[in-house]
């Protein structure tokens, strides 16, 4: 019996050691992998590596990386970066740095999962020896009184890391980075680069090289020598374009003249981009300011590429570029003579539109009834004749802006308005066009409270807000 009683407490232990035995290594598809390092760049201080881990079937890599030092078989006791875990398979790399030039190096990656850590095939590389690295200096272009634009394109990188490149400059002989008056920094590659130039002096004899600057040495190309004028080139901004059937309205705003006056000023066009004083162009005048272009000759339905142009002394420049398609032939055009004026809008259905009278109606009448809100006029395009009436009805002062359009007759039509702020703003947009505008206040009929109203200045281009009360200008227009 009690042998029984043995035997079964023996059984029993075997049991409980068979449960806390500690697994196995996993193996077969089970098991993680790597393959050997492969060097993909070699240079004098850096190199990338890269390997390949498989996770097997069960667990995930807790840790992965390399190892690399001047003795074969580096391990984690040495010279290592860990890149983490990894939950599947894949392919990893990093970049080397801080090494030595002309120096053999070891390398093999590692992968550790919850059982084990492996190595990978150790590969070697030796880095290259550093060299000066090297640049060539682009041409000066754009030289302006300040400012200029230079660069240059690194060709070598002397088999280390570009740390800076750049332009600098003085006004003796040799620049260097040590002695020269400033640089600028663009960028730590190799290939070109462009670097802008500011705060010269005008009239002035500057010396200006590239640099490029690795762990060893800096680089220079060769020096180009320059003068800042004492005089700049004009500033131009080219207005929007209006476009009216085989023909546009343009313009332009000199800003500045550089220093110089401006003798000639305009818009050139062109079927493709940037166009120059080269191609078709207008001349509109001198001096500062703006100014208006016809853009003439035009095809119909056609994309045009136009820049306003200002010239001095210094040379020719150019404004911002506008690009604007020419209206589709159509029985109706902006500009056109019909229906007892000029035709100045059409709507999207391109058979009906808005008509201005060629010759103003007053150049001295009040908008009327001040102190008195008429309280429902609007301001958008096609308002105008609405607008008219209600002024009609709520102001009962005869010869005021309203009434004259309303009871106007002319060229066999008495369907005028007074036109809205928004058909105001297209007048004026277009009255080179239209003809015999002056440079003084017209009226809209467009309210703006109980005692102002809009109306837009057609010397200055602002819409503004006048007392009702005051005496400006009328222009009527109608619909067709």
């Amino acid at each position: 019996m009690n042998q029984i009683k043995i035997l079964t407490i023996s059984a029993l232990g075997f049991l409980i050691i068979s449960c806390n035995k500690v697994a196995e290594v996993p193996l077969g598809s089970n098991k993680i992998e790597i393959t050997g390092t492969s060097v993909d760049t070699v240079k004098g201080t850096w190199a990338v590596i890269t390997s390949l881990a498989k996770r097997g079937d069960q667990g995930i890599i807790i840790d992965h990386g390399f190892c690399w030092g001047t003795n074969p078989l580096p391990d984690l006791s040495g010279l290592h970066t860990s890149l983490g875990s990894l939950q599947n398979s894949k392919q990893f790399s990093m970049k080397l740095t801080g090494l030595l030039p002309s120096t053999k190096y070891c390398t093999r990656a590692y992968v550790k999962n919850n059982y084990t850590l492996i190595y990978g095939t150790q590969s070697e590389f030796s880095t290259f020896a550093l060299t000066s690295p090297q640049v060539i200096t682009n041409d000066v272009t754009d030289i302006t009184s300040t400012s200029v634009q230079c660069g240059g394109n690194v060709t070598s990188d002397g088999n280390g890391t570009v740390l800076m490149r750049g332009v600098c400059w003085k006004k003796t002989a040799n620049p260097k980075l040590y002695d020269c008056i400033d640089r600028t920094m663009n960028g730590t590659s190799v290939g070109s680069f462009t670097s802008q130039v500011t705060g010269l002096t005008k009239g002035t004899i500057y010396y200006m090289t590239s640099y490029v600057m690795n762990e060893k040495d800096t680089g220079y190309g060769e020096v180009k020598t320059f003068t800042t004028p004492t005089v700049d080139r004009p500033t131009v901004i080219t207005l929007a374009v209006i476009p009216i059937d085989s023909s546009a309205q343009g313009g332009g705003n000199v800003t500045t003249d550089g220093g110089s006056p401006v003798t000639t000023r305009g818009v050139c066009w062109s079927l493709n981009s940037n166009p120059t004083i080269n191609n078709i162009h207008s001349s509109d005048g001198s001096g500062t300011g703006t100014f208006a272009s016809n853009i003439i000759n035009l095809v119909p339905n056609t994309l045009y590429y136009v820049r306003s142009y200002a010239t001095n002394s210094a040379g020719t420049s150019y404004g911002n570029e506008v690009v604007f398609t020419t209206l589709p032939p159509q029985k109706y055009h902006i500009g056109q003579s019909f229906g007892g004026g000029i035709i100045f809008y059409i709507d999207t259905t391109g058979q009906h539109g808005l008509i201005a009278a060629i010759s103003d109606q007053s150049t001295a009448t009040q908008w009327g009834c001040i102190y008195t809100e008429i309280g429902v006029t609007l301001t958008v395009i096609g308002s105008g004749e609405a607008n008219t009436t209600s002024i009609i009805n709520g102001c009962g002062s005869s010869d005021i802006a309203a009434r004259i359009c309303y009871n106007l007759v002319l060229n066999g039509y008495n369907d005028w308005f007074l036109p809205s702020k928004d058909e105001l703003e297209l007048l004026y947009n277009l009255k080179e066009v239209i003809g015999g505008f002056t440079s003084n206040f017209y009226l809209s009929s467009s309210e703006a409270s109980a005692s102002l109203a809009w109306g837009k200045h057609f010397g200055n281009g602002y819409m503004n807000i006048d007392y009702k009360d005051v005496n400006n200008y009328v222009r009527a227009i109608r619909k067709f």
